[in-house]
């Protein structure tokens, strides 16, 4: 049983402060970040999508260094 705590209190703070238009990204990562069940990513694709972004990320700081 995965640890959705995370993405939870993401979730439910990106739909606190949404109607300021600050809570979008908290919502998207939060769902990004939510498994299912048996482990695997509730929305693959988003998931997919925010693990692309981390490695660009880390490459960034990486040539920065």
């Amino acid at each position: 049983m995965p640890n959705n705590f995370g993405p939870t209190l993401l979730l439910a703070l990106g739909l606190l402060t949404a109607p300021l238009l600050i809570g979008v990204p908290l919502l998207v990562l939060g769902l990004a970040l939510l498994r299912s069940a048996d482990g695997t990513p509730a929305l693959p694709p988003l998931s997919r999508s925010l693990a692309r972004w981390r490695q660009a990320s880390d490459w960034r700081r990486i040539d920065a260094s």
